[in-house]
């Protein structure tokens, strides 16, 4: 049905635009909370999908 799949694209959209500007949002105030070093940021956020990484490879085989 072509609603359906309108519908389906639509939430869909909004959903990426919302986590999108929460992305974008939480961007900005870590960078005025480490005012601008950037190298700390990125060790932060590497160490974030290092740990989800881990979580979903566990998760996976162990069944958590």
């Amino acid at each position: 049905n072509n609603t359906t799949i309108w519908l389906h694209v639509s939430i869909i959209l909004v959903c990426t635009f919302v986590i999108s500007l929460l992305g974008v949002l939480l961007g900005n105030f870590f960078n005025r909370l480490l005012k601008g070093k950037y190298e700390i940021a990125s060790i932060i956020g590497g160490v974030i999908l290092i740990a989800l990484a881990i979580w979903v490879v566990v998760s996976h085989y162990v069944g958590i």
